[in-house]
């Protein structure tokens, strides 16, 4: 191979920078929580917002509404279905 020496080298940096911006990130929330001038009443929230994770949210509901939603597709599908099929009868009768 013709850059195989500084494919490795940009390989071993990219990874070494991905390491370090990913061992960084806990220790800049940590120095947000320590910086912040009135403490929050819990950290794990303050974390979680810190790192973007929606906080209050629940997760069961969401779950059982997304199961529900999946019925309803099913059930909208198969009428679709149905109607796709009557409708098919109906030119085939009319022609």
């Amino acid at each position: 191979m013709l850059c195989s020496a500084s494919c490795h080298i940009a390989s071993n940096r990219i990874a070494s920078n991905r390491i370090a911006s990913h061992h960084n990130s806990p220790r800049q929330v940590l120095v947000g929580l320590y910086e912040e001038p009135e403490r929050p009443p819990n950290a794990v929230d303050y974390i979680k917002r810190y790192m973007g994770a929606p906080t209050g949210v629940d997760v069961e509901a969401l779950r059982v509404e997304n199961e529900e939603l999946k019925k309803e597709v099913a059930e909208l599908r198969a009428t679709q279905e149905e109607m796709s099929q009557r409708l098919r009868e109906v030119e085939e009768a009319d022609s």
